[in-house]
């Protein structure tokens, strides 16, 4: 890894419902937009691409390229203040943002939830309140684990593992018996090879410790 790189880059990435009329949707968004977001200036924008490893959604991403430009800088920062604006608008939040926008993407969400006539406490899309901490465990997995750890061609998590053991051990998380909730903890919160980790505002501590109860109890009764 270069510890003094020539530039990054940022990513835009709202999430859509998983439909074609969603693509078709966002790339008009995009195109009716682009003018008054970037002031008429080509900005560098790569995209929009759609990004399909999820069951229930699709991620839509822009990236904003970063160089050692501040001026340049400041456009691209605006530039990406206002997607979000613009987006929430639709309705759409965002599937994960840098920690500069985080005040902005939240106050985007309120919006759009707002906007929709949501319920104030807010959840993640597709996952709604049960009584039972195994219930709940299970919502969680299908909602941010199945994606890649299922079964079936197309999985990353679940071919990753599959490569990385060899059959020594199941590919599939829900058949590891030698899991155990503060592992499965450790792996979400700092991630492992490709996997990314994730957030106390993406899998609270509840729903965490409610995730690694479902795993490790669905696997000692696929024994």
């Amino acid at each position: 890894m270069n510890p003094n790189p020539t530039d990054g880059h940022v990513w835009f990435s709202p999430i859509v419902p998983r439909n074609g009329e969603s693509i078709l949707e966002f790339q008009r968004f995009y195109a009716e937009n682009l003018k008054e977001v970037t002031g008429g200036e080509n900005l560098g924008f790569l995209g929009p691409i759609t990004l399909t490893n999820w069951e229930r959604s699709l991620v839509t991403m822009i990236m904003f390229p970063i160089s050692h430009d501040p001026k340049q800088n400041r456009k691209i920062r605006d530039a990406f203040r206002r997607w979000v604006k613009l987006a929430a608008e639709r309705g759409w939040g965002e599937y994960r943002t840098a920690p500069s926008f985080m005040d902005e993407v939240a106050a985007g969400l309120a919006l759009a939830l707002i906007g929709s006539g949501a319920h104030t406490q807010a959840q993640e899309p597709g996952v709604t309140p049960v009584a039972t901490k195994s219930a709940r465990g299970e919502q969680v997995f299908a909602y941010w684990c199945a994606p890649c750890h299922s079964a079936g061609p197309g999985m990353p998590g679940t071919q990753a593992l599959q490569a990385k053991y060899g059959g020594k051990l199941p590919a599939l998380l829900l058949q590891r018996s030698d899991l155990t909730p503060t592992l499965v903890a450790y792996i979400v919160r700092n991630g492992v090879s490709v996997m990314p980790f994730f957030r106390k505002t993406e899998i609270s501590d509840a729903d965490l410790e409610a995730l690694g109860a479902y795993i490790v109890a669905t696997a000692q009764t696929k024994r």
